[in-house]
């Protein structure tokens, strides 16, 4: 929010010294805030929006990977087999999506990692994350990690993290893909670790 504002500010003021603002600063419009004239090219309604909500938290952008584009199951050696020809289900986390957000009922220390869940030693997901965002994120990870997967002991599936939206995350994949659990690592943006 802060990048687009510094970039719109830019170029509203660019925009008016082209208009002969002459750059000796900004002009109200005629009537004060809200006033039906334009500031700088601004409608009153963007004015307002400007000054009195940019510091509202927006929901987090869509997920982009920070590696620039590159698949962590991509990085492999040239012969060696592409383990997602045998995971049928990457990134499904339909049987697990209780488990990630409110945790397991009979097991306090299981799962349980959406904001305001308060369980003891968890992290939780960014406040402003809604449930179907932190789950596209977890699926969004588990097909395109960051870095080369790891594998679990025993054929078992594989470790994979990525960062999104300031938020590395971590998942666990079975073999056949399917998410087994995801958690944000301690110290993202907007993450919230709770006390043992």
């Amino acid at each position: 929010m802060i990048g687009k504002l510094l970039l719109l500010l830019t170029a509203v003021g660019m925009s008016a010294m082209a208009k002969g603002g002459g750059g000796k600063g900004p002009r109200r419009p005629k009537g004060g805030r809200g006033g039906g004239g334009k500031s700088f090219g601004l409608t009153a309604d963007e004015v307002d929006m400007l000054l009195n909500k940019s510091t509202t938290s927006a929901p987090p952008p869509a997920p982009s990977r920070k590696s620039g584009g590159k698949n962590g199951w991509d990085d492999r050696q040239p012969n060696e087999p592409d383990p997602r020809k045998t995971m049928p289900n990457l990134g499904d986390t339909t049987q697990r999506r209780g488990h990630i957000l409110d945790g397991d009922k009979n097991d306090p220390t299981s799962g349980g990692h959406r904001y305001g869940t308060n369980r003891p030693g968890k992290t939780e997901f960014p406040k402003h994350w809604t449930d179907d965002q932190i789950m596209d994120m977890v699926n969004d990870v588990a097909r395109n990690p960051d870095s080369q997967p790891l594998p679990r002991p025993n054929g078992a599936g594989y470790e994979v993290q990525g960062q999104r939206a300031g938020v590395t995350i971590r998942v666990i994949l079975n073999a056949d893909g399917t998410v087994w659990s995801a958690h944000p690592l301690d110290g993202g943006l907007g993450v919230k670790k709770n006390p043992r």
